[in-house]
């Protein structure tokens, strides 16, 4: 019925179309989509489709849509918990780079068990282009490893999204190599931008968070970063806590004794997090 509606132009000036956890599976996607190609809706700028069991089938149905190019000012698109799987994240990647989408700033495939596979379709999509103008960008709990994530973090060090500035990789089992990954991308420059970022739950260890934590402090490499979240990795809270210490010199404040602006934090525990203030050179002795 909704998608007859849309069909029929009922409501032209639609912007957001939200059906998250509507169980409209992938027959009810390919008939919405069907719809929304028709052109009569736009000025849609968020489609919401999460959590609705919408599989393989929704997502060629997703892909249609965005091929067609009768959404040109969407802006945010989430299709998180739908079981899309390795094939179905193919079929919304072979969309993409079929007609880029320079107006999209948010994709949001958490949780669609997309595995490594799924991982380089979407990353090779994201190499090409196809959503340059990505500011957030939510892979969490899709099992890519660390292989997954090495094809992510290379095609964003070539500077593909240089507007993200929300990359979440929860729960992804990244491990040591892929954090490796991580580090190796932040060190190339090529996400300058990012001001949040969600590591939890993936079996970092400490060694690892050794060699990420100077990176993260780096205003070289990540001038904008704000938050960082480590969580439900293993740390060692107190190795980390000293580590924080020995790169800002030991100080425990900011200067003039408060926080300084655009200061990053990394949660290391659920309840506690750690205020990371970049080393700044100390101000010369006033004379007289």
């Amino acid at each position: 019925a909704l998608a007859i509606a849309l069909a029929q132009g009922a409501v032209p000036a639609l912007r957001r179309l939200i059906l998250s956890r509507n169980r409209i599976y992938g027959d009810g996607t390919a008939a919405l989509t069907e719809a929304l190609g028709q052109g009569r809706c736009p000025a849609l700028t968020w489609l919401d489709l999460r959590g609705n069991k919408i599989g393989s089938k929704g997502a060629a149905s997703v892909g249609s849509l965005l091929s067609r190019g009768t959404c040109p000012r969407l802006a945010g698109l989430d299709v998180g918990g739908n079981y899309l799987y390795a094939e179905g994240t193919a079929l919304l990647a072979s969309a993409l780079i079929q007609r880029p989408q320079p107006a999209m700033k948010s994709l949001d495939v958490e949780d669609n068990a997309m595995t490594a596979e799924g991982a380089f379709l979407l990353s090779e999509a994201i190499r090409r282009g196809a959503v340059r103008g990505l500011e957030r960008l939510n892979l969490g709990r899709n099992g890519i490893h660390a292989e997954g994530v090495g094809f992510l973090m290379a095609a964003l060090a070539e500077g593909s999204c240089p507007r993200l500035r929300s990359l979440s990789l929860r729960s992804n089992e990244l491990g040591p190599f892929g954090f490796a990954h991580v580090a190796a991308c932040f060190q190339q420059g090529g996400m300058k931008g990012l001001e949040f970022l969600d590591l939890a739950v993936n079996g970092m260890s400490d060694e690892p968070a050794t060699l990420l934590l100077p990176i993260l402090l780096s205003p070289v490499l990540l001038p904008a970063l704000r938050d960082v979240d480590m969580t439900f990795n293993g740390l060692d809270p107190t190795r980390a806590r000293c580590q924080v210490l020995a790169l800002r010199g030991g100080r425990e404040g900011g200067s003039h004794g408060g926080r300084e602006p655009n200061m990053p934090v990394v949660r290391l525990e659920r309840k506690s997090s750690v205020p990371i203030i970049r080393r700044t050179q100390s101000a010369p002795a006033s004379s007289g």
